[in-house]
């Protein structure tokens, strides 16, 4: 028996480490010429790059291909899902890319002053981080006004932008930051098309007075109308399920009504909103999230309906308007500092 247990011993200690080193989420491996990131295992992810720095040599020249799946050095495959941030960053030599459907978004400057002329978003990309196609051949040959791309809005060209803004009918996907302080928009209208938007779209839009948000919206993501200061109220349709962190912080709003279709406020949802005066929460609301309605110095009016069962830490902190406030007997959690400054 102790021969049997030397003999497994032994094999264990002469078999190759690389043979049992399985790699783990944030490890990289390149394949091809380029540089992958696990991101998932089980499903087995990567994406192209680690994120900060170029995924291939730069002077790639010519088309790349990227795959759909890869192997790492060991035979396990990943799906492509994701193209990060500055992954082709100022490979000039590059004329075009292929992107599989198996990519579903693509980071923030992946292709920024690259040599691209020639590409195609497929349409299973659902997330874009600002224009990572700027200062490219093809950006450089559009004109001035509203940038598209396969029915993806991905930003604005030129110094001056201002007044109504159209979005197109028929865009699909708003790339997050796109319209990010554009100081000279008034109006917004987005169409029917759109059911999301994305992270930061309207952020520092300082003169934007009303925006028509269409019932097709399904999530208003984080930041995305942070600082918008000349914006005195919004209506939210019934058909938003999902309003992401911060995302109307720092705005102008005086007055606002929460949809039913909303189970929760996420953290400093309208955080140094000093304008508003007053707030509705429905029964469908459970959570009220950190700091969602930190120093909302004007606010004398917030009716909470019973339904509701926590209210986290800071919600309403620095409030100095509010002197009452009824809370309904569904809470059963509130967190430290939540009223903290409330006179």
């Amino acid at each position: 028996m102790k021969q049997k247990h030397l003999v497994t011993l032994l094999m264990a200690l002469l078999t190759p480490f690389s043979a049992w080193a399985a790699l783990s989420v944030g490890d990289t491996f390149a394949s091809d010429g380029m540089t992958f990131k696990v991101t998932s295992i089980n499903p087995n992810e990567v994406q192209v790059g680690n994120g900060n720095e170029r995924a291939v040599d730069s002077n790639t020249a010519g088309e790349v291909n990227i795959p759909s799946s890869v192997a790492d050095s060991e035979g396990n495959s990943y799906t492509v899902k994701t193209i990060g941030g500055m992954a082709f960053y100022g490979c000039q030599k590059l004329t075009a890319i292929s992107i599989p459907a198996s990519v579903d978004s693509i980071g923030i400057v992946a292709f920024y002053s690259s040599g691209l002329t020639s590409f195609t978003i497929p349409g299973t990309v659902k997330s874009v981080w600002g224009n990572p196609f700027k200062s490219t051949p093809w950006y450089n040959s559009l004109p001035d006004g509203l940038v598209y791309k396969d029915n993806v809005l991905l930003g604005y060209k030129g110094a001056k932008f201002e007044g109504h803004v159209e979005i197109m009918e028929g865009t699909r996907l708003i790339a997050g930051r796109a319209l990010e302080e554009a100081t000279g928009i008034t109006s917004v209208t987005i169409p029917s098309s759109i059911e999301c938007i994305s992270p930061q779209t309207f952020g520092g839009c300082t003169a934007l007075q009303s925006v028509v948000i269409p019932n097709s919206v399904k999530s208003i993501e984080r930041y995305a109308f942070f600082e918008c200061s000349s914006l005195k109220s919004i209506d939210i349709p019934s058909s938003v399920t999902e309003l992401g962190e911060f995302v109307f912080a720092n705005s102008g709003l005086v007055s606002v009504s929460i949809p039913q279709s909303l189970t929760q406020l996420p953290e400093g949802a309208f955080h140094e909103c000093t304008n508003l005066t007053s707030v509705t929460i429905p029964s469908s609301v459970k959570l009220l999230g950190g700091g969602a309605f930190w120093d909302c110095t004007s606010l004398k009016e917030v009716n909470l309906a019973n339904g509701l069962t926590t209210i986290d830490q800071n919600v309403f902190y620095g409030c100095t308007g509010l002197t009452t406030i009824s809370i309904p007997a569904s809470v059963t959690k509130i967190n430290n500092s939540a009223f903290r400054g409330c006179i």
